[in-house]
């Protein structure tokens, strides 16, 4: 069974269908119903979330859907969360405030933030 799904091709993420914690093999099944080799997570991601499919360094975009999504705001190793801590929108500056928030309602310690 997999525990994440790659939406378009050129994608960087993949979300994550199950939860993952960290060092666990995370199987990658592509929207297609291809698949990809499994991956390690190098942290706990809550089922729904993103995963980074390979380092992304700060300022690349996060391509999701085979679309431009939002932009590292530091780097983000392979196999990690991806979301409102490491990532930044095209469209919409969330304020550092909220950021928090989510990240505390979602049980994850604040990391990253430029």
């Amino acid at each position: 069974m997999a525990n994440a799904m790659i939406m378009a091709d050129p994608d960087n993420v993949a979300t994550v269908l199950s939860s993952v914690t960290a060092g666990s093999r995370v199987e990658l099944i592509e929207k297609t119903g291809g698949r990809r080799a499994p991956m390690e997570a190098g942290e706990g991601i809550p089922a729904g979330n993103k995963i980074a499919l390979e380092a992304i360094p700060k300022g690349k975009d996060i391509i999701k859907y085979g679309v431009a999504v939002g932009y590292a705001s530091c780097d983000i190793a392979e196999g990690t969360l991806v979301h409102v801590h490491n990532v930044r929108s095209h469209r919409i500056d969330i304020p550092d405030g909220i950021i928090d928030e989510i990240l505390n309602q979602m049980g994850l310690k604040q990391r990253g933030n430029p």
